[in-house]
């Protein structure tokens, strides 16, 4: 017949069983997360630990004793092991959990217990068992052998990883996590202190193994984690994952509208560090965002566009706001996502101006071209009658300017095909080879590169072209500079030049001028393609004569 001993001691041990053995049958049932295995594990060998050693203090023969103290290594082999995987998953360091990695850990325990329930062949954990009368109750006393000290070397040794891994995650990890980790390191840290404590002699309660009863706060930090933080529910390295590395903003708030987590897109977006923003009102860190504030009053926006200031510049956003509730249903804060759509708004604006040119201009070259046909018509029609050669040269000038038109149109495509993304150009290998199609000599001095895109082709080549039909010109000098982020391109003729009156106009829409008009088109579409590169255009008077056309384009 078994006899026992009570003592108060084991009221916390039997606390200590109930809440892992609480938490254990609570994630298991739960399951939200890949980390659930190694959690319940933990608290299984938390309850084993405590249990066995409850039992062991609380039995009063030596056979119970040893006995219960053998069956508490499966939970003493268990716990470093299970805080190790735990903490390499929700770490994210899933990636070392082979089956290699499972094997080489169960390796030490599988021997470890081996060893403990042969200890009566070989003497390798206990060299020597006893039992300690004391005043209240009796306990082992043992002297430990060589494999006891590997235990204890092996287990420290998969505690420090952990405790390793954890710090790191505390100072990298989001601000929202930080709570949670400091809880998780103190349910490790602290039973392992207690653990040292009684192993090496430093126990303040002789002859009790405190490491049982520290255990009980790994149970509540773990309890903590679980109940509070939802600690299973996401893996923190799985959000940092996915919202770490997102384009868009992505921020949250709770019930009080305070800030409790963003990611860096955010924080460029707010334009204050995260260690300033986390926590704060989003009144106090959005306080110049008067239009992102105003759609904060909503519970619930889709697709809403809005403008917010970044460094005294426009930037346009997509904002999307959705509630955020708890397990209950009860609302429980609202996810922020912001969305920068300037670029998109730059190309939409871009089109819109395009189209509105185009269909301008379309109109215009329409009633232009028809003017001319009909005066071809009548041109032909008086001809045939009158066998007047003059009449013939007037129809064929009115064809031969229809024929310029239908080039302008080129020259508008190329203008929308500029909407493009602008790449590397040599500027000075596009000069050469349109000048190599003229019969005129020419001199280029000097070499850039300059962003663009195909309709710079075009740009040069009415330039020129202008200069040799109206300017008469029968040279053309080309100087290229480069200056900070600027290309500028003088072409120089040596013709009858522009009178100063009409200078200011010679890039407006329709604007011609000389013995031979053209269409009007040619010089506003080059200044056009030129500004939507972020350039300009002007001209200049030529020494002794002439005119020097002053291109400035961005470099890369």
């Amino acid at each position: 017949m078994m006899h026992w001993q009570f003592t108060p001691y084991l009221l916390p041990l039997i606390a200590v069983v109930v809440v892992s053995v609480s938490l254990a049958i609570f994630a298991w049932r739960s399951r939200p997360s890949a980390g659930i295995l190694p959690f319940v594990l933990l608290m299984a060998g938390i309850a084993m630990w405590t249990f066995g050693y409850a039992m062991e203090i609380a039995s009063a023969e030596l056979s119970a004793k040893i006995f219960w103290a053998k069956l508490q290594y499966f939970g003493i082999v268990a716990t470093p092991t299970a805080w190790l995987i735990l903490t390499l998953q929700y770490t994210g360091k899933e990636k070392w959990l082979n089956r290699r990695c499972y094997v080489l850990l169960s390796i030490e325990p599988l021997l470890i217990l081996f060893l403990v329930w042969t200890n009566e062949f070989h003497h390798l954990v206990w060299k020597n068992i006893g039992i300690e009368t004391g005043d209240i109750f009796s306990v082992l006393n043992v002297v430990h052998g060589v494999g006891f000290w590997v235990n204890v070397a092996y287990s420290y040794s998969l505690l420090l990883i952990a405790v390793l891994l954890l710090s790191y995650a505390l100072i990298h990890f989001s601000l929202l996590y930080r709570k949670q980790i400091a809880i998780l390191l103190i349910g490790a840290i602290v039973p392992w202190i207690g653990n040292m404590l009684y192993i090496f002699g430093f126990n303040p309660f002789p002859p009790i193994d405190l490491t049982p009863f520290t255990l009980f706060i790994s149970g509540l930090s773990a309890a903590w984690a679980v109940l509070r933080f939802r600690f299973l529910d996401i893996v923190p390295i799985a959000r940092d994952i996915l919202i770490e590395n997102m384009e868009e903003g992505v921020i949250v708030l709770d019930m009080q509208n305070r800030i409790v987590d963003a990611n860096p897109a955010a924080e460029k977006i707010i334009g204050h560090p995260l260690a300033e923003t986390i926590g704060q009102p989003a009144e106090k860190v959005l306080s110049t965002q008067k239009e992102l504030l105003k759609c904060l009053q909503n519970l619930n926006i889709k697709d809403k566009e809005i403008c917010l200031y970044k460094k005294g510049k426009q930037r346009y956003y997509n904002i999307y706001i959705s509630p955020i509730h708890d397990r209950r249903g009860y609302l429980a804060g609202r996810l922020i996502i912001l969305r920068d759509i300037t670029k998109h708004k730059k190309y939409e604006k871009e089109i819109k101006q395009l189209n509105e040119e185009l269909q301008l201009i379309n109109k215009i070259m329409r009633h232009d071209i028809l003017t001319d046909l009909q005066i071809i018509q009548g041109s032909l029609e008086l001809y045939l009658e009158e066998k007047d050669e003059h009449l013939l040269d007037k129809a064929i000038k009115r064809v031969e300017k229809s024929i310029q038109m239908i080039h302008r149109m080129k020259d508008l495509e190329a203008l929308l095909a500029s909407g493009k993304e602008l790449k590397e150009y040599n500027i000075r290998e596009v000069i050469e080879n349109i000048l190599k199609n003229y019969h005129i000599e020419f001199g280029i001095e000097g070499d850039g590169i300059v962003m663009a895109d195909d309709a710079i082709y075009s740009v040069i080549d009415n330039i020129i072209k202008n200069a040799i039909i109206h300017g008469k010109t029968n040279r053309i000098d080309v100087k290229i500079e480069s200056e900070d982020n600027i290309c500028r391109i003088h072409i120089a003729d040596y013709g009858k030049g522009i009178p100063d009156e009409i200078k200011e106009h010679v890039f407006e829409e329709r604007f011609s001028y000389g013995e031979t008009k053209g269409t009007g088109l040619g010089l506003y579409i080059v200044r056009k393609i030129i500004e939507r590169y972020g350039g300009s255009i002007r001209i200049e008077d030529s020494e002794p004569r002439g005119t020097i056309v002053i291109i400035e384009l961005k470099k890369k």
